[in-house]
């Protein structure tokens, strides 16, 4: 399936770097386990991702900025809460694809969809 250009903004998760064994993220500011896995939201809108931050503290902005050195992965999974920067939380995620720059496409080990 190919992002259309005019096709209507799609709100995804997306994750940065690889999902954690323990289903868990880990808080660095709070040195403890989040109740599930961290993600962004992020609007796919005229073939571009958008990351929505999910509120302007410092923490939040710096928990993205420490992580924008990972491959983002597109992920779906149950939203169980919320982490301590206001992101949502997932149960059980799974990556669905890679997130390129300009999202034309979601890559899969299996080829495209």
């Amino acid at each position: 399936m190919r992002e259309e250009r005019n096709s209507k903004p799609r709100i995804v998760y997306v994750h940065f770097g690889d999902i954690p064994k323990s289903g868990r993220s880990w808080n660095y500011l709070a040195k403890k386990e989040e109740k599930g896995v961290s993600v962004y939201e992020a609007i796919i809108r005229e073939g571009k991702m958008q990351i929505i931050l999910p509120s302007l503290t410092g923490s939040a902005c710096v928990s993205l900025s420490g992580c924008l050195d990972r491959t983002a992965y597109f992920v779906t999974g149950e939203v169980i809460g919320t982490g301590s920067d206001g992101e949502p939380l997932l149960e059980d995620p799974t990556i669905t694809g890679v997130a390129l720059g300009e999202v034309k496409h979601y890559e899969r080990s299996e080829g495209w969809i």
